[in-house]
């Protein structure tokens, strides 16, 4: 199979590119994806619990994530990325103005 691949060669700059369909030669990908967005939620899981998030957000009254970042020990990026992964993940549900984007 490696012998094969090698042999490719790259589309041309000018033909359309379709995704390859699962063949019994080719598995699909579908479990490996699978797998990694399993543990990229995880990993958000896990950081979001080490920085004791969810408490600081369960007490209702809104903030903003200059604040909660400043509260975690993070820069401002990291934390909006955090909180974004956490709500995309399905591991928070955000009220409606529990976190306020004003810097």
């Amino acid at each position: 199979m490696a012998n094969q691949l090698s042999r490719t060669a790259p589309p041309a700059k000018h033909a359309t590119v379709h995704p390859i369909a699962a063949t019994p030669q080719l598995p699909s990908a579908v479990p490996l994806m699978a797998l990694s967005t399993g543990f990229w939620a995880f990993k958000t899981l896990a950081a979001a619990h080490e920085l004791d998030l969810f408490s600081r957000l369960a007490g209702g009254a809104g903030t903003t994530v200059a604040e909660l970042a400043e509260a975690l020990g993070l820069h401002q990026r990291p934390a909006e990325m955090l909180l974004t992964a956490a709500l995309h993940s399905g591991s928070w549900r955000k009220p409606a103005a529990a976190i306020a984007t004003r810097r």
